[in-house]
């Protein structure tokens, strides 16, 4: 959850030899084959915008609701959707992120996962 904490594991994963990946399976979704068709007809791209919508139906107490444990969201959950914005533009440079969890806080009202709006986040293009 934290740089150091990441840049740890990565010593760790690479001194094992083990073989570490994230599944981003959006990639392989049939659609995904229907865009890059439409990118290279109509490039260039001036806007992608991605969403996440989630019907939160996992058990009381699971840890993708809680900060402590995920997190939060922006962290856990949207690097899927990042993922493939990436993977079909090249990378975006500049993220405007929003997360409203008040649909959530209804049906888990103790969740500690936040709303959050960033619209400063500029990234540097690889």
């Amino acid at each position: 959850m934290t740089s150091n904490k990441a840049k740890e594991i990565e010593r760790l994963v690479e001194k094992s030899g083990i073989v570490d990946s994230v599944g981003y399976e959006w990639r392989c979704l049939d659609v995904t084959d229907m865009l890059v068709k439409q990118i290279k007809e109509f490039r260039p791209i001036s806007m992608v915008i991605g969403q996440c919508f989630c019907p939160f139906w996992f058990p009381k107490g699971h840890w993708w609701l809680y900060k402590e444990k995920s997190g939060d969201q922006v962290l856990e959950q949207s690097t899927h959707v990042f993922d493939p914005i990436r993977f079909l533009t090249g990378g975006p440079t500049r993220i405007c992120t929003e997360v409203d969890n008040i649909f959530v806080k209804r049906a888990v009202p103790d969740m500690t996962s936040e709303d959050q709006l960033d619209c400063d986040a500029q990234v540097q293009v690889r």
